[in-house]
């Protein structure tokens, strides 16, 4: 009998034994799977912390960007106004310079004419001339 109860002591031994060998190994599964999962958190928090960062360097350089682009846009929509500007004044001088050009043709013409008067007026006096003289 003494024998059946040391195997039984023996028996529920290992049983606990084995327990305390399951119930180790869980908390260790459990550790195991909660430092996986800080180490895991830490690192995501890390990567979008970076990301973050990178993103907001990005976003300034967009804004910086679109700003430029503003500040070009602003610039051409001057240099717009003021080539339009430049061409009608270029289109006034021009019809001022056409309208000068049509009264030099005009007093060509006139000038024309008055030569042409004058060589007439000189042959009659020409020919008044040799009346006199002749007669």
């Amino acid at each position: 009998m003494l024998t059946l109860y040391s195997d039984v002591r023996q028996l529920c031994s290992v049983t606990r034994c084995k327990r305390f060998i399951s119930k180790l190994q869980q908390q260790s599964n459990q550790l195991l799977i909660e430092t996986l999962v800080h180490f895991v958190t830490k690192k995501c928090n890390k990567l979008l912390k970076d990301r973050h960062n990178e993103f907001r360097k990005l976003r300034q350089v967009i804004h910086t960007s679109f700003q430029k682009c503003i500040g070009v846009s602003n610039s051409a929509e001057q240099l717009t106004k003021e080539c339009q500007k430049d061409h009608a004044t270029l289109q006034e001088i021009q019809q001022q310079l056409q309208d000068k050009g049509n009264k030099l043709a005009e007093l060509t013409k006139t000038g024309n004419f008055l030569h042409t008067q004058l060589i007439c007026a000189k042959e009659i006096y020409f020919i008044i001339c040799l009346c006199f003289e002749n007669g």
